[in-house]
């Protein structure tokens, strides 16, 4: 695959991924969102989302790098990389589907936009599993062998994750600030059991695919 198609391929996967994946609300920045939206201060919340969209960015892309000049040394990473995938994709696609939204207490106190900036991108940077997780995500990226990982991809990949975390946090700040008290929880929580089938079906596939590969 050309070069620049690779570029256009890995980005959109970045940003596709990085805007489903942060729609359950079960982190601590989406709390903090949520909460800061609630209570009217909007642009507090969507500054913080910003914020912590960089450093998830970051971490997708240093994982991605790393898992491109690791798949590069060892062949045997392609049948454990689809094993990999069929067992994490199983596991967050059952825990999606199990998912309930949960009451979360609000802290009343404002702060300053560059404050709240920093303390998404801190809270972000202050939480390795980030890496474990975008690594998973890498591994899966190469296990079907969608593009020829390189180091050089990890720069757009980081980016389209940056924008696809900024632009749901921005979303649902902006549905928050037109709902407020009135957002429809069910519906969210059932919207977010859909995408956990759909990750339990992405997984049961990379299963059959190993499977394949091996008879």
């Amino acid at each position: 695959m050309g070069g620049r198609v690779s570029v256009v391929v890995v980005f959109l996967i970045g940003l596709v991924l990085s805007f489903v994946g942060s729609v359950p609300l079960a982190g601590p920045v989406s709390v903090m969102v949520v909460s800061r939206g609630v209570l009217g201060r909007h642009a507090e919340a969507i500054k913080l989302g910003i914020g912590a969209a960089l450093g998830e960015g970051l971490y997708a892309g240093l994982a991605f790098a790393g898992f491109a000049t690791f798949a590069q040394e060892h062949a045997a990473a392609v049948p454990i990389s689809r094993a990999l995938t069929f067992l994490v994709l199983l596991a967050v696609g059952i825990h999606f589907v199990r998912w309930s939204p949960k009451e979360e207490a609000a802290d009343g106190k404002k702060e300053s936009g560059r404050g709240a900036f920093l303390l998404g991108l801190t809270t972000s940077l202050l939480n390795p599993t980030l890496l474990v997780t975008w690594s998973a995500v890498s591994t899966g990226i190469y296990s079907r062998q969608i593009v020829t990982m390189t180091s050089s991809l990890a720069v757009p990949f980081g980016i389209s994750v940056t924008l696809g975390i900024a632009a749901w946090n921005t979303i649902l700040t902006l549905l928050l600030r037109r709902y407020r008290d009135r957002f429809p929880k069910k519906a969210l929580m059932w919207f977010v059991r859909g995408m956990g089938l759909l990750l339990i079906g992405i997984a049961l596939w990379s299963g059959i695919s190993l499977v394949r590969a091996y008879l």
